[in-house]
């Protein structure tokens, strides 16, 4: 068994399910870097130079460059790239406008102006091209340039705010900080680091509001959801915080990449093998999709999120609605014990059923928003076990699966149960004893033998005492330890025992009315 697992778990990625999938298109080479939005169109690059209009899974323009796609962002109607040592725009229908150099690019942003971080500096592109100033800097990182007026970045342990017109307003002390862009919201400035801290730093003064530790390094750009910061680092840890409180933790399958999508009440982000949605309220897992190779951060195009991952293919993903498997974990190695499974789903409509099904096999309705399922992995050969879900709502429409995950069904150490019974029973009369797991879920098919007699139950076991005296129960289960007890059994009145009970209540009655016979 231990021979094949390596193949076992490369076969439960090839076999994920699409969740809630709406279109993909295979481009020429992996497409890691975030798509830029433009009208209705996603406009991805690859590491091969080719750029890509796509809407709705069809190709509206195609374009191609010498050297690798780094970033794409949007300005107005135009497309505005990075490839290779140069940075493009690109007109509607796909003709280049201009470009310029930047040798060494690390991040391009796009509002009023193109501002583009490369090693030696920040630059500010007019819309035709032209060079508006140029800021000697140390290896900046991708600029933010969200705030009318500002642009701010980070560079070696600073944090740097400059006007619109490249001069310096201020910088602060924070830290080294990952090659990500600040969030600048809300007359303020949001800022990861490597060592662990998020700052929140007033965008007008400079001065620091609160920091955040959060004892790993920060690897996003921090999206605000409402009142709520939520960020990614290294680990594998997504938070939220509000003025320096932590709010809730998630956690994902390793490091949180690039910038947060938050539509709505659900805040999307990519790790190195998974698109996950959030639920920006409390931190439940709503949906993992797991790729086979490196998924780009998400961008939302037309109700759909899109992204594009390192395999070479572009995915359009439905954000009105998904399920998702809280646990168990992904490619979880289980054995004969039962598993129980725990979900949530969504939907902008309402009206919420999960359905879910395992191997291809028949759906079942298994809650709404919240809902769990119990696994009984005795039922299946060892190999893989593939769970799928997908959510039906008052609109009316399905689409399956939303989600999987995968599971192998392998050799484990048997688990505990829980059993309570009583200490006594009657001879003849049934008993029930309770049969859980260590988290209390109730024990599907579990057997009990008590004086040779055999017993069969789910959950609840009925028992029924043959003789009376101290009778030893078993209790097993396939993949669980046998639990053991005893009870107590009492014998029933015999007929001897009843006819002395009469003999006694005769001679109690004649005592008695004799005794008044003689008083009267």
């Amino acid at each position: 068994m231990r021979g094949t697992l390596p193949l076992l778990l490369l076969l439960s990625i090839l076999s994920l399910s699409f969740a809630g999938e709406l279109w993909s298109y295979r481009v020429d080479g992996a497409a890691t870097a975030r798509p830029a939005v433009i009208g209705d169109n996603a406009v991805v690059g690859t590491e091969n130079g080719a750029v890509y209009a796509l809407s709705q899974g069809q190709v509206r323009w195609t374009q191609r460059f010498n050297g690798s796609v780094s970033a794409v962002a949007a300005m107005g109607d135009r497309a505005v790239v990075a490839a290779g040592n140069r940075v493009y725009a690109i007109g509607p229908t796909g003709s280049i406008l201009w470009n310029s150099d930047a040798r060494g690019v690390r991040g391009i942003s796009a509002s009023d102006k193109v501002y583009v971080s490369y090693d030696a500096g920040i630059k500010a592109l007019d819309d035709r091209g032209q060079l508006s100033w140029f800021y000697n800097v140390t290896l900046p990182t991708e600029p933010s340039s969200e705030a009318a007026g500002y642009v701010v970045f980070g560079s070696g342990n600073k944090i740097v705010a400059l006007r619109s017109d490249g001069q310096k307003f201020w910088e602060q002390e924070v830290g080294p900080s990952w090659d990500v862009a600040p969030l600048v919201w809300s007359g303020t400035v949001f800022a990861g680091t490597s060592e662990g801290k998020l700052y929140s730093i007033n965008l007008y003064t400079g001065q620091v509001l609160w920091e955040y530790r959060a004892g790993d390094m920060i690897t996003t750009t921090p999206a605000h959801a409402g009142a709520y910061i939520i960020f990614g680092t290294a680990g594998g840890n997504v938070y939220a915080v509000n003025n320096g409180e932590l709010i809730w933790g998630a956690k994902v399958d390793g490091m949180a990449n690039g910038k947060i999508l938050i539509d709505g009440n659900v805040a999307y982000l990519s790790t190195r093998k998974s698109l996950y949605a959030i639920n920006v309220a409390d931190g439940g897992i709503i949906m993992r999709r797991q790729f086979v190779d490196w998924p780009s951060p998400p961008a939302l195009s037309g109700g759909a999120v899109v992204l594009g991952t390192a395999e070479g293919r572009v995915y359009a993903i439905d954000s009105s609605r998904g399920c998702g498997f809280v646990f168990p974990e992904p490619d979880s190695v289980v054995g004969d014990a039962d598993v129980a499974v725990r979900g949530s789903s969504f939907s902008k409509y309402g009206g919420v059923k999960t359905y879910l099904r395992l191997n291809g096999g028949e759906w079942s309705e298994v809650g709404g928003e919240e809902w769990g399922y119990a696994l009984n992995p005795s039922a299946f050969p060892f190999g893989v076990i593939t769970m799928e879900c997908y959510v039906s709502d008052s609109s009316g429409l399905e689409a399956a699966p939303f989600s999987s995950i995968t599971l192998i069904k392998g050799e484990v150490a048997k688990q505990l149960m829980r059993v309570q019974y009583p200490s006594t029973a009657k001879e003849g009369e049934p008993f029930t004893i309770i049969v859980v797991g260590m988290d209390g879920h109730p024990l599907d098919d579990v057997s009990a033998t008590m004086g040779g007699q055999a017993f069969e139950g789910s959950g609840e076991i009925t028992i029924t005492p043959g003789v009376s005296g101290r009778q030893e129960v078993a209790v097993s289960k396939r993949g669980y330890e046998d639990a053991e007890f005893a009870v107590e059994v009492k014998p029933q009145p015999t007929l001897a025992y009843v006819a002395a009970a009469v003999f006694l209540l005769a001679a109690a009655g004649y005592a008695y009315f004799g005794y008044i016979k003689i008083k009267k």
